[in-house]
């Protein structure tokens, strides 16, 4: 049985994950927005539960044996010769597991699920959790519509995907958008009216395979979306060689919005040029000249220890020097101007 406390987060579940440490231990994670007095003005903060769940597994076999089934959809064998498998239950289930000769053979196999909320949330939930101002999330949609290209950076569980969802869905239904998303989908874009879809989204994933013929990676799909003549190709991450294929386009005048893993705005750069070294064998200022022009804005996201989720925006112009308020206010002017 799941914990009281923890039913009433699963109701405004942003997000849910399970992790089994070992055959005999469970715990579950929820991320939720709720109403919490500590919060000035009693604003929407991101409210953490965890519980250890007195189920568990009979024997590291009986684990192994129950993973084993929710795999088979997916096609991925765990055994011992991989032992290590992320692939997806479902549209927006995510699972990774190890088991035995990677894991000590007492824990037998352990394994985390990840369920994120296919509901969107909208601009007035950001500004009333204090994630962001509206001025900001203004000029960010403005920014993408308009063709400049945006990288959300952060930590795990920080909100990338949050952010770049939202920002996706503030594209008119007029402009093509191109989704690229590594194993799993976790964008929900598509807008329907009376039974119609209305806009104009390629929803695509890569798929793994010991067959090398077989793979499709996301340099493959940035390719085919090159040309499918889109206004918008979003990368769901960056964590590989396909970071300098999103480079380059994001350099020949189509918006490319993705994540990446990264500490800090500055450091978010300096990133990009480390996992584009894995696919050119280019000097490193050349590279960061290439990623400061392919991504001008850089949307940093941190998720603070009082659990309210915080993002700091940052504008980093391909001088590499951090703009001033007054850029900041230009453009925010510019942006008014074009709304109206």
């Amino acid at each position: 049985m799941v914990p009281v406390k923890l039913s009433n987060s699963l109701l405004l579940a942003k997000e849910t994950q399970t992790t089994i440490t070992d055959w005999g231990s469970t715990v579950l994670r929820v991320w939720s927005l709720q109403r919490s007095g500590l919060v000035p003005l009693k604003r929407m903060a991101l409210q953490i539960d965890t519980a250890k769940l007195e189920e568990h597994f009979d024997s590291p076999e009986h684990a192994a044996n129950v993973i084993r089934r929710m795999l088979q959809n997916s096609g991925k064998v765990l055994d011992n010769a991989s032992p290590i498998i992320t692939s997806r239950l479902a549209r927006n289930i995510r699972i990774s597991v190890i088991k035995t000769p990677v894991l000590d053979e007492d824990a037998g196999v352990a394994a985390s699920i990840r369920i994120v909320n296919p509901r969107n949330l909208n601009k007035a939930d950001f500004v009333q959790s204090g994630t962001a101002t509206e001025e900001m999330l203004d000029f960010l949609s403005a920014c993408l519509r308009y063709g400049v290209s945006i990288c959300v950076a952060g930590a795990t569980s920080s909100g990338k995907t949050t952010v770049a969802g939202w920002l996706l869905s503030t594209i008119p239904d007029r402009k093509r958008i191109f989704t690229i998303e590594d194993g799993s989908r976790e964008l929900q874009l598509i807008r329907e009216h009376d039974g119609r879809v209305t806009n104009s989204v390629v929803h695509t994933q890569t798929r793994d395979s010991e067959n090398e013929r077989q793979r499709i990676d996301q340099i493959a799909l940035l390719d085919i979306a090159l040309r499918f003549n889109p206004d918008i190709i979003c990368v769901g991450e960056m964590r590989g060689p396909e970071a300098n294929a999103a480079q380059e386009a994001a350099r020949v005048g189509i918006a490319v919005l993705t994540t990446i893993h990264s500490n800090s705005s500055e450091g978010t750069y300096r990133r990009m040029v480390s996992l584009c070294k894995r696919a050119v064998d280019t000097p490193d200022d050349t590279l960061m000249g290439y990623v400061t022009e392919a991504y001008p804005i850089v949307v940093y996201c941190r998720q603070l220890e009082n659990t309210i989720l915080v993002r700091a925006f940052c504008d980093a112009p391909v001088s590499r020097s951090r703009c001033s308020v007054s850029t900041i206010l230009i453009a925010l002017s510019l942006v008014e101007t074009y709304s109206q």
